[in-house]
């Protein structure tokens, strides 16, 4: 990881690839973990990319499906900007099954993100590019997945249920 790995701009941040465990390894070690949570408390964007996006989740567990425990960073709770839900990037619909079956064991939201895909959440969670699924474990031991609505102005409306910033489905 090099130094412009993660980029702070006066209102905003981004947070790049990488390896999630080394890269939440290291803003903790920084305390740019902290850093951030406040930020984005005072409204601030943050945006993450891959590693970058599932640090920002409720748990990093889930980087074991893409990256090793190199730094073995037992410490594997995310920055939960997102609540109770994780984020699942490069995602494809040949990684439906694995991450419905991932969102019943652990019973947490899973925001699968395609590449040219991104969530946006404000008010309520908004796709942009290529559409974004919430995989919502049920009860049932199923999972419900919702398609979020695209940003408007920023792709077909897809009439798919969309949530609240607070995870609520509406």
């Amino acid at each position: 990881m090099s130094g412009g790995d993660l980029v702070f701009v006066v209102g905003w941040s981004c947070i790049d690839g990488g390896n999630t465990f080394q890269l939440m390894h290291i803003l903790r070690r920084s305390h740019q973990d902290t850093a951030l949570a406040l930020m984005h408390q005072d409204g601030a964007v943050v945006y993450g990319m891959s590693a970058g996006a599932i640090i920002l989740g409720a748990d990093i567990r889930i980087a074991a499906h893409f990256d090793d425990n190199e730094v073995v960073l037992d410490q594997l709770q995310g920055l939960k900007l997102l609540e109770n839900t994780d984020v699942w990037p490069h995602y494809t619909p040949a990684h439906r099954d694995q991450v419905a079956e991932t969102a019943r064991r652990t019973g947490t939201d899973i925001l699968a993100v395609p590449e040219d895909g991104a969530a946006l959440i404000r008010d309520q969670w908004y796709s942009v590019g290529r559409p974004a699924t919430l995989f919502l474990p049920r009860p049932t031991g199923q999972s419900a997945t919702v398609t979020l609505d695209p940003w408007p102005g920023h792709g077909p409306a897809c009439g798919a249920p969309n949530r609240t910033a607070a995870g609520q489905e509406r």
